[in-house]
């Protein structure tokens, strides 16, 4: 039901919140291009590009906590990795993995959560953390995301 621009004055007078429905795209934006790379800070790796829109959502949140804005960082998938070795080392980078046995399956090798890892042949620091499915299903691992969040925030400050 649409409400008329009168009746919406209405209800803000009397405090009344009114929820509206969203209609934008929630389907995240994968780096596919290279200079969307080039300008990003913090690359998301996801195990697959496509994510239904409660992950969808919480990842923004997520990046949102950090500081991070849509122009500050690129989904990838694992395709892409080849693309961010070829990237120009002008300033600290972060590569966030998203989910820990999908970066065991990368790399061929169990990495710690939350600390930082040289994964790549370049300057990009790697911090593996929870997927996102992973902390919809148990809410308790989102403490343990938190202080992964802040690793990576901790590295994009130090450049």
């Amino acid at each position: 039901m649409e409400l008329t621009p009168s009746q919406l004055s209405s209800l803000n007078e009397m405090a009344i919140p009114v929820w509206v429905l969203r209609t934008e795209n929630t389907e995240p934006q994968t780096g596919d291009n290279n200079e969307q790379l080039q300008c990003s800070d913090c690359f998301i790796l996801l195990e697959s590009a496509s994510i239904v829109q409660q992950q969808q959502r919480l990842l923004q949140a997520m990046l949102f906590a950090i500081g991070l804005n849509t122009e500050q960082y690129a989904i990838i998938t694992s395709d892409q990795l080849p693309q961010l070795q070829s990237l120009p080392a002008m300033r600290q980078k972060v590569l966030l993995v998203l989910g820990e046995s999908f970066a065991q399956s990368l790399w061929g090798k169990s990495l710690i959560r939350g600390q930082s890892h040289q994964t790549l042949d370049t300057s990009i620091s790697t911090v593996v953390s929870f997927s996102l499915e992973a902390l919809l299903t148990s809410p308790k691992n989102k403490a343990l995301a938190w202080q992964d969040l802040q690793s990576v925030k901790k590295i994009l400050d130090a450049s």
